[in-house]
């Protein structure tokens, strides 16, 4: 017997219609970059996420490493921080900690994403942490707080968006 480990096709089934108008609307304005669409989609983002501004990136990567670079050039982590990483995470992860000239410091987890319990040994030794919500398991709010009580920025890794926490 197969088991369906994500049913995508299932689970994004009652967006299609509407995904396919979005898609054949952005084809036809012969913008893919830039444009109206994104423009759009960065407002109304920003208001669903309660920040004044949204920036766009092609890829995860791309924008955990822009964020990790402009808090270093904000002074926010140093030049050669160690920034505390689930073990278990898409290589984006750590490349994009590498890309922005830090250390990755990977952490094994229990249950798929950081707890509080998974930072408790590790926190003080790092400058920052990503927590990564994986296979749409969330990581919980405690871990946030946590981190802030600790006074440790905390960028989360989270699809569709990458954000940057304080």
């Amino acid at each position: 017997m197969k088991i369906s480990y994500l049913p995508l096709r299932e689970l994004n089934a009652r967006f299609f219609h509407l995904d396919q108008q979005s898609f054949t609307a952005v084809s036809d304005s012969g913008h893919y970059i830039g444009g109206k669409y994104v423009e759009r989609f960065e407002q109304q983002f920003g208001n669903y996420c309660g920040v004044d501004k949204v920036v766009s990136t092609g890829n995860g990567l791309d924008a955990l490493t822009l964020i990790l670079l402009a808090e270093k050039e904000l002074g926010n982590l140093p030049p050669n921080a160690k920034v505390l990483v689930p073990a278990h995470t898409y290589i984006a992860t750590f490349l994009s900690i590498v890309h922005a000239g830090m250390q990755p410091v990977p952490v094994d987890v229990n249950n798929l994403v950081l707890s509080v319990n998974d930072l408790k040994s590790q926190i003080a030794k790092v400058d920052a942490v990503i927590a990564v919500d994986l296979y749409g398991k969330l990581v919980g709010d405690e871990v946030y707080a946590f981190a802030k009580a600790e006074q440790k920025p905390i960028y989360c890794d989270s699809a569709p968006c990458d954000c940057a926490l304080s």
